[in-house]
């Protein structure tokens, strides 16, 4: 920017009556000093205040890129504000996916030791990520739950290529020989639905197969004849059933961190559920503690304690101490146990979890003047919701956009059509596809309900799910019995291939 200064100077020869009068001329020179630095400020303003609502245009349009990828390694750009948060990402890419579950999945990255972090979603992305943009992050599922308990056919589809992707690499382990087979299965079928155009399975793609999920190669045969049985699932049906396989094994849920015991030696620590599984050098368990066990957990710059009950008198207590490759390892050990404790276990999110935060150098001094400020506030957790309070808050979400859309669709079937005996035809239409709906299974979405829950009354499900849950999911009354039902008009529906299984 080029700052052009003309300064008006008067001659002092040229005013009349100052020839020779050097207090005169003296009056003079400073009076015209006086006004030429007048000018001079009044330039230099104007270039100044522009030249800050430049740099002030310049800050509000510049954006940070990221590039987060999901299981299946599709990458998504996301563009967000340089003071954007880790939620605003999510929100992004979840949105694009048409994910309203978004509270079951969480962003990953790299920590500088190789260590795998979840990003904290309530703090800014660049006080997290000690790297310049683009930012390449992970879309992961933080908590797994039970299959029934998803309502949106795009969440569970992003579950199965979790999990699928958790089988091929081996992190989850399948050691039943029944599960196995049932498993390899229902991937093949995945992946033929997934080929265009479809083609033949040989014995060598099951074997291929049998391999990666760990299991004997003798398996191949009885996997092709599983698979021949279920050739009829569709990709939604395959999906969920895959996911109700998977549920069933030991690790389904479960975060591992490496780490180091008292002794010294490798350890792997698993959070799940229930509580922490401790796992030798060979993912050999060693030991496991429930959350009711577990007193308190403290952290120290790479160490994480654990100060445990003891199961026999319930007085005594022991520590246990972890040491991690990095601060922020120990610090996402710590988060890992103090969040999934609040998600699986709690009725809703407590304040001292949900309010817990630090603060660096500069907002410490600022909040000893204004303790409301939020310079340097960085949040210690991010979960903001229960398992169960995730179910409802989606439940209701998806029920009011239900009602949006058929008011939607209401209002524009009168105004296009005033013809009484077409809207008497539309009306019944709408009826005979609210008694479908009805009749339809809350849970999988795909079989008719052919169950009652007692002793609510309640018919919600169909014969599948029924026995994976234990209250009811309208009134949340506890299951005593399940009694099931035959419908006179099961006509209504041809899927029942799920109901007869």
């Amino acid at each position: 920017m080029t700052m052009s200064l003309r300064v008006l100077v008067t001659p002092i020869n040229s005013v009349p009556g100052t020839h020779g009068n050097k207090e005169s001329v003296t009056r003079l020179k400073m009076a015209s000093t006086m006004e030429n630095w007048k000018i001079f400020r009044m330039i230099l303003k104007r270039n100044f205040d522009t030249f800050l609502s430049l740099l002030k245009s310049s800050k509000k349009e510049m954006r940070i890129r990221c590039l987060v990828s999901d299981a299946s390694d599709v990458i998504y750009e996301v563009l967000l504000h340089q003071k954007a948060k880790g939620q605003n990402c999510l929100d992004q890419v979840c949105q694009q996916l048409g994910i309203l579950e978004v509270d079951y999945f969480g962003l990953q990255y790299e920590g500088n030791k190789g260590e795998q972090l979840w990003l904290n979603m309530r703090n800014r992305l660049n006080q997290q990520l000690n790297r310049q943009p683009p930012y390449r992050l992970l879309l992961k599922v933080k908590f797994f739950v039970p299959p029934h308990s998803l309502l949106q056919n795009t969440t569970r589809h992003q579950f199965s290529l979790q999990v699928i992707k958790d089988l091929m690499s081996q992190k989850l382990q399948v050691s039943d020989k029944t599960t196995c087979i049932n498993i390899c299965a229902l991937l093949a079928q995945l992946s033929k639905l997934d080929q265009n155009p479809v083609t033949e399975f040989t014995e060598s793609i099951y074997t291929t197969l049998v391999e990666k999920i760990g299991g004997g190669l003798a398996l191949a045969s009885e996997v092709a004849e599983q698979h021949t049985s279920i050739s009829t699932l569709n990709p939604i049906q395959a999906e969920y059933k895959l996911l109700q396989e998977v549920a069933e094994l030991p690790n389904y849920g479960i975060s591992f961190h490496e780490a180091k015991n008292c002794s010294g030696e490798n350890v792997h620590i698993g959070v799940g559920p229930e509580g922490i599984t401790i796992f030798d050098e060979n993912l050999i368990q060693v030991e496991t503690v429930d959350f009711h066990m577990m007193q308190k957990a403290t952290l120290a710059d790479r160490l994480v304690f654990v100060q445990l009950i003891n199961q026999a008198t319930e007085e005594d207590s022991r520590t246990v101490g972890f040491k991690l490759v990095s601060e922020k390892a120990a610090k996402a050990l710590y988060r890992c146990m103090t969040e999934t404790h609040s998600f699986y276990r709690c009725d809703t999110v407590r304040s001292i979890v949900a309010t817990q935060y630090c603060r660096d150098l500069k907002g410490t001094f600022v909040s000893l003047f204004n303790e409301n400020t939020s310079l340097g506030k960085t949040y210690i957790f991010d979960i903001k919701r229960t398992s169960q309070e995730v179910h409802d808050h989606v439940r209701r979400k998806l029920y009011k956009m239900s009602n949006d859309i058929e008011t939607e669709t209401n209002s524009t079937a009168t105004n296009m059509s005033n013809d009484p005996e077409e809207t008497e035809v539309s009306s019944l239409r709408n009826t005979v596809q609210t008694v479908k709906d009805s009749l339809t299974c809350r849970i999988c979405m795909n079989a008719n309900i052919s169950t009652v829950l007692c002793p609510c009354g309640h018919l919600v499900c169909c014969r599948a799910c029924a026995p994976h849950i234990k209250e009811c999911p309208l009134c949340r009354e506890k299951i005593i019995r399940i009694q099931k039902i035959y419908l006179p008009f099961e006509s209504f529906t041809a899927n029942n291939s799920d109901e007869d299984s």
